[in-house]
């Protein structure tokens, strides 16, 4: 089903594209944080940490490199005033453990830069999850907040604490960040952080308003199907579900065909900085356009993920599935609703498979469907469950029936409580998070 390259033939990044990660842990401390805060930390927790360099930039109070257990390339941790003007919380959105939380960032004087570069392979997910376990070490009784300084996503000491302790490395969604630039009633996205991960930025240009929130969910499942892969320089076509064909084409090729002051265009990026190694997202049967892309990604259509992507989402499911069950059994939600996504056998003859359902093994020949099912009932190991995706494949199965399903196919899951939602990658914040800010909060 993949068409995307193997990651055999990787080649050398274009040059100036290799990008370091860099979280800004910020620090309500009278005095600054001290290396030796930093150094006790690491080691407490069982990192083997030792100094390779101080050297430190003209702004920094001061600045260490670090060797960390057998990493290749080295940690920096550096230590700067916070500018007053650097008030993040006021334009991305966080989520916070109280007020106390929020108020602490907010009167945060330094902070403490935690730098690595990522091993260019497949393992973008682990190498995230590294450097957030990393800088939860080392914030613990320092800081408050976390600032991603490559996609700015703000997260609290709080949501960052529940990302690095995770057993299941964090989703793509919270790897990188896409940026809407409107004009009149056409939307130009674009990402921030994917360059750390030896990828381009991706951009799509030319959205209609009407088409936004289709477009962006399909942005964010072609970014979680192609990012453990290889992309040539040249760009590169490929389909990432049924129907979904399309080509990440350079940047300079597609602003060749633009008018300079179009949406996007060159003067676009001489004010937004936004220009080096980039892709494009477009049809592959007519050239920088998008419409075939958009009119493919309304309503519900089957988007594919890697065999990497499946396992991370579905494991992280199962290991907090419980925390969701006992939620919506739970008496204190007048409004109580789940959704769960589970994997249903099938074939190629689309043959009824119902005498495999509850087998942890599939049939010779077999894949899995994964479906959403509203959630009845919890019997045991088994999850009673309404239908209520359409089957492409699986249609043994009928939409509006009820089935007993092992948990072991779940997948995925949606609770709502009271109006709001949660997911595998949200459900700890239930009893944690009492406070959200900025846009959409």
């Amino acid at each position: 089903m993949s068409d995307v390259p193997d990651d055999d033939n990787d080649q050398p990044l274009p040059e100036g594209a290799e990008q370091p990660s860099t979280f800004a842990l910020l620090c309500n401390s009278p005095e600054p944080p001290q290396p030796f805060e930093v150094m006790q930390r690491l080691i407490d927790a069982g990192y083997k940490a030792e100094v390779l360099s101080e050297d430190a930039p003209e702004t920094a109070v001061w600045a260490r490199h670090l060797k960390v257990d057998n990493d290749t390339r080295p940690l920096q941790v550096c230590c700067l005033p916070r500018d007053e003007d650097f008030t993040p919380w006021e334009w991305t959105p966080a989520r916070w453990r109280d007020e106390e939380e929020y108020d602490l960032a907010r009167r945060s004087r330094w902070m403490l830069l935690v730098r690595m570069h990522y091993e260019p392979d497949d393992e973008p997910n682990e190498h995230f999850h590294r450097h957030l376990r990393l800088a939860d070490t080392i914030a613990e009784g320092l800081a408050t907040a976390c600032i991603d300084m490559n996609s700015f996503i703000l997260r609290s000491k709080t949501t960052l604490h529940e990302l690095a302790s995770c057993k299941v490395a964090p989703a793509p969604e919270e790897m990188y960040q896409v940026h809407e630039s409107p004009r009149d009633d056409m939307f130009w996205l674009h990402t921030r952080g994917l360059k750390r991960f030896a990828m381009p930025e991706l951009e799509l240009i030319g959205v209609p308003r009407e088409n936004l929130h289709d477009a962006l969910t399909a942005f964010q499942w072609l970014i979680a199907y192609i990012l453990p892969v290889y992309i040539p320089e040249q760009g590169l076509d490929f389909s990432f579900g049924a129907e979904v064909h399309i080509r990440l084409a350079p940047l300079e090729e597609v602003l060749d065909q633009m008018e300079r002051g179009a949406l996007g265009g060159r003067d676009d990026r001489k004010r937004t900085g936004l220009e080096g190694w980039r892709m494009i997202v477009c049809d592959q049967s007519e050239r920088f356009s998008i419409r075939g892309f958009l009119r493919n990604v309304q309503g519900d259509p089957i988007f594919w993920l890697s065999d990497e992507e499946s396992a991370r989402r579905a494991h992280l499911a199962r290991v907090r599935f419980g925390h969701a069950a006992a939620a919506w059994y739970s008496s204190q939600y007048s409004r109580r609703r789940m959704a769960v996504k589970l994997g249903v056998p099938f074939n190629d003859n689309c043959d009824d498979l119902s005498a495999a359902l509850n087998d942890e093994e599939l049939p010779k020949g077999a894949s899995r469907e994964h479906m959403w099912f509203e959630l009845q009932a919890i019997e045991g190991k088994a999850l009673v469950a309404k239908l209520e995706s359409e089957p492409v494949y699986a249609t043994y199965l009928k939409k509006g029936k009820t089935y007993h399903l092992p948990v072991h196919q779940l997948s995925e899951f949606n609770l709502t409580l009271d109006g709001q939602s949660y997911s595998p990658a949200t459900i700890t914040e239930l009893d944690q998070v009492t406070l959200r800010t900025g846009r959409g909060s």
